[in-house]
């Protein structure tokens, strides 16, 4: 599905990332796991298509995603769905709409699969609501079933349960647990919290300074951020 050889970002003022190199598989439930600043928004621009590498390879699909034709991009772009943080919800339209929002803009209508995405989320007697009248839980799953509406391979979530509480983030992760078990997506979990990673994700790849310090297999455990070695910490209480 993805593998990346040798990559690094620059920008003007900062070198975003260096030297990343990992592969993963199709159906994997990945981990991104990071301090503020570690490079994982950059990380997931590359693994969206916004952005290509300053140098190394992104390839999907056995593609360079250098190497990609705008058109080639495009549909590539199609097969990917994301989930952020902040839902990007439009406040304007229904439930339904915003749903059915990114088959609108394809020019394609299913009414019927946007109601089985809605009724999948557990939002279908929410569908006539608006963003305003839904709580944050709510609105995260009308987001994933957006995401969802076109049928991508890959799934990328972006500090997803970050804005919720507790009992909110639990239902996101079970949610994204049965979405994997019906769909068989591949899932991108990009966060700062490792409790909730442990809770979904099968492996981890950790994150600082732009470098990916290494990777480490999940185990459910009790973790804090303020331990002085990142990487030590997450090997110690995730792997095995």
């Amino acid at each position: 599905m993805y593998t990346l050889n040798h990559v690094f970002k620059t920008y003007p003022s900062t070198e975003a990332l260096t030297d990343i190199s990992f592969s993963v598989e199709n159906g994997e439930i990945v981990g991104v796991v990071g301090k503020s600043g570690s490079g994982k928004s950059t990380l997931l621009r590359l693994l969206n298509l916004l952005e290509v590498p300053t140098s190394g390879e992104v390839v999907i699909e056995n593609r360079d995603s250098k190497e990609l034709s705008k058109n080639e991009t495009r549909k590539q772009k199609q097969n990917i769905g994301m989930v952020f943080q902040q839902y990007n919800l439009l406040n304007n339209l229904t439930v339904k709409e915003n749903v059915a929002l990114p088959l609108k803009m394809v020019k394609q209508k299913k009414d019927a699969w946007v109601d089985e995405l809605l009724t999948f989320v557990g939002m279908a007697h929410k569908s006539q609501s608006y963003p305003a009248q839904l709580s944050g839980g709510e609105k995260q799953r009308v987001a994933l079933a957006r995401a969802l509406v076109r049928q991508p391979d890959v799934l990328l979530c972006d500090e997803a349960t970050s804005s919720l509480d507790e009992q909110n983030t639990d239902e996101v992760v079970r949610l994204l647990q049965k979405t994997h078990q019906e769909f068989g997506i591949t899932i991108f979990f990009v966060s700062h919290e490792l409790e909730t990673v442990k809770k979904l994700c099968q492996r981890v790849l950790v994150m600082e300074a732009g470098k990916l310090l290494g990777e480490v297999e999940n185990q459910p455990v009790d973790i804090q951020m303020n331990d002085s070695s990142y990487l030590e910490t997450v090997q110690r209480r995730l792997a095995r």
